[in-house]
């Protein structure tokens, strides 16, 4: 019989990984249950008047990959914040901005969940994603101040929030792809930035 894994065991586990890691983890883990939901339903999102990511929430077939996708993206942040080996070394600001990550991912997987059946609750939900943008958007500019690098993700994550800001008027029809775009280059600059400016424990 194996013996019962205490409290302070699973924390000396939980912190032999470093921030960088569960960052990845759970950036590699959202992006394969986004990439599983349009695997099982492209129609939602391929399409000329395409819709976003939160459709694939709603539906039978793929609510629990997207849930998944969402839950160890905030997991990741999480733990990457408060259970690394090395969270205590990162900057203040970026440990908050984790956090914030983490804390928007929770509020819109619960705002997903009835954000179709009426307009208070979709308006909910919209305004919960624009925080996330606008949140991702703010926290890249301070990544790229304090690297002076990956200017050209910072770019094109500003790239994609334009294109949002005009889908969200009506002009055109890109959800997704503005989705995709902000969202992928907002996971490499984390990424990069949380294992750059977190100091190595040996």
């Amino acid at each position: 019989m194996h013996p019962e894994v205490t409290r302070s065991q699973v924390s000396r586990y939980d912190r032999s990984w470093r921030a960088a890691t569960f960052v990845g983890v759970g950036q590699w883990g959202f992006a394969f249950g986004v990439a599983l939901c349009v695997a099982i339903h492209p129609g939602f999102v391929l399409k000329a008047n395409e819709g976003g990511v939160s459709d694939y929430g709603v539906h039978v077939k793929t609510a629990v990959p997207y849930y998944l996708a969402l839950a160890l993206a905030t997991g990741g942040a999480y733990l990457a914040a408060s259970h690394a080996r090395d969270s205590t070394n990162l900057p203040t600001q970026l440990r908050a901005f984790l956090l914030g990550y983490a804390v928007l991912l929770v509020l819109t997987l619960a705002s997903t969940i009835g954000y179709t059946l009426d307009k208070p609750q979709r308006d909910v939900h919209v305004g919960v994603g624009i925080a996330l943008t606008v949140f991702e958007v703010v926290a890249s500019l301070w990544m790229y101040r304090e690297r002076r690098g990956d200017l050209g993700l910072v770019l094109v994550q500003l790239a994609g929030v334009i294109v949002a800001a005009l889908t969200i008027v009506g002009l055109i029809h890109l959800l997704f792809v503005t989705e995709i775009v902000t969202g992928a280059s907002f996971a490499v600059l984390l990424f990069r930035t949380t294992r750059q400016l977190s100091t190595a424990i040996r």
